[in-house]
Parts: C-alpha cells; structure tokens; sequence
C-alpha cells in the first residue's frame, strides 16, 4: 500500500468518527428524516458549487448509451440505497451509536467476497480474510454485544441496514467503474436528496429548508459531504471499494470507547473488546 493510499484511509477513518457522532448528537433534536434531508441538501449544494472546477468529469454524460444503462442505474439504485441507509443509520443511532456503526461489519465479508469474485475486484487473500473476519465479529455484535440491547424494531433495521450495505458495495464498484466518482456522487446524491425532500413535504414540514441552518444539521450535512467526496474520490483513485470500507472499521476502536463513556452503551471493557478485535481484524488492509 502506498503513502498516498494510506493517507486517504486515515482520513476516512476520521471523518466516519466525526460522522458517527453528529449523527448521534443530532438525533437529540432532530428526526431521522430531517438528518437524512440535511445531508442530501448539503452534498448536493456542495457538487452544484464544485461544477465549474469538475466539469470535465461531468462529459462522460453526454455519451450515455446503451452499454451505460447498468452504471447508470447503478446510480440510481445507490440513490435510494442511500437515503434508506442515512435515515435508519440515524434511528438506530438514537437507541446506540455503537450498533449503527457496526451494522457495516457483516455486510463487509459479504460484499467483498461479491466483488472479488464477480465484479473482478483485485484483493489479496490476507484482505479477503480481514473482511470476512469483521463480518464474523459483526455477527457475534448482533448476537452476544450491544444490538442484545436494541428494541425489536431496531434490530430489523440493523438487519435491514445490512443488506442494504451489501448491495451499496456492489453499485459502488458498478457505478464508479462505469462512470467516475464524481457522476456516481452527483446522480446517486440528487436521488437521495429529491426523495428526502419529498418525504418532509409531504409531512407539511415546509421550513425544512430554514433548518438547515441549525447548527446540528449544518454540521452533521458538512461531514457526510467531507465523508463522501473522499470515500467515493479514493474508490476511484487510491483503494478498491472493499479496502475502503475495511478503513472504516478502523475508526471501531474510538467509536466503541467513547460510546461507552459518553452515552452509557455497555460497559467500556465489552466495547473496548469489541473495539480491539475490529482493528485486528482489520490490519490486513495494510497488506498486499
């Protein structure tokens, strides 16, 4: 792995940190509907400002055909996926922010082993066996740890959440791959921002806009758009789609620490256990 790779997975790992907790702060206040609109408004105002810097990567647009309709709904679908997955990640978070968090990890072995062996994904064994190993911890998590605690309703979520994590592995590698990252970001962004916004109208909730300028939302809709461009920027540039999210289990230690020490989940040895055994699990990622 070279420096450069290395760096953007450090700094993947600490926006998801910064991420998971201004969910969990937002939730306080806001309802998961209104967080999953505050980062679709915010990233999409975001690419809108970028447009004259990255319009050349926009051109691949003007040549959609027919050989491009799979990356295309791939962006589509990655929308959708993506405003499901923002506003359960914020429910779940509101019961635990140490199960929203790791309903990522069983998705991980799943999706990597999808990737590599379908969609041409180039892992070594070692990082192929870091993914599954997390997918195995994220198990007992649901089985044995913290998810124990969460309400029945919740916990289908976390399931649901899982699922979801493993398709949005797949359109990821589709998506980028048959476009850029940048068009992949525009299209799936604008999805999840027009659905968001259509689901606050509709509940009368006209001053969503006005709100984006609490400071909450406004930070929790900063990071998801600092989180994205450089999760989506690296897939494309640095590391392949399953090594970046084994970058984001890195950030399990922190998380799971502080969540026991700021809101109560567990006890700080099980959460710094599980912690632990997440970043062991995932030093494979270094290794090619």
């Amino acid at each position: 792995m070279t420096l450069t790779s290395f760096i953007a997975g450090i700094l993947i790992t600490t926006v998801i940190v910064l991420r998971s907790f201004t969910v969990k702060i937002g939730t306080k206040n806001f309802s998961s509907k209104q967080i999953t609109f505050a980062n679709g408004a915010y990233i999409v105002i975001f690419l809108i400002m970028t447009i004259p810097f990255m319009y050349d990567l926009l051109l691949p647009l003007k040549e959609i055909n027919t050989n491009k309709c799979v990356p295309l709904l791939a962006c589509i679908i990655k929308g959708i996926l993506l405003y499901l997955s923002l506003k359960y990640t914020a429910e779940i978070a509101k019961e635990s922010n140490s199960s929203s968090f790791f309903a990522g990890f069983i998705s991980l072995g799943i999706g990597a082993i999808i990737n590599s062996f379908i969609l041409s994904e180039s892992l070594t064994y070692p990082q192929l066996f870091s993914c599954i190993a997390l997918s195995i911890l994220g198990v007992i998590f649901f089985l044995k740890g913290p998810a124990c605690d969460l309400s029945k309703y919740v916990k289908k979520l976390f399931i649901l959440l899982t699922i979801l994590i493993i398709i949005n592995m797949t359109t990821d590698k589709i998506g980028i791959g048959g476009f850029n990252w940048y068009i992949y970001s525009m299209i799936s962004s604008t999805v999840c921002f027009l659905i968001s916004t259509f689901f606050l109208l509709r509940e009368k909730q006209y001053n969503c806009f006005k709100q984006l300028k609490q400071p909450a939302l406004m930070a929790i809709g900063v990071v998801f758009t600092m989180g994205e461009f450089a999760i989506l920027y690296s897939m494309q540039h640095f590391l392949s789609v399953s090594i970046t999210f084994l970058f984001m289990r890195i950030a399990t230690p922190i998380i799971m620490i502080l969540s026991a020490y700021i809101y109560k989940e567990r006890t700080p040895k099980e959460q710094f256990l599980f912690g632990i055994l997440a970043l062991l699990f995932a030093l494979p990622v270094l290794f090619r």
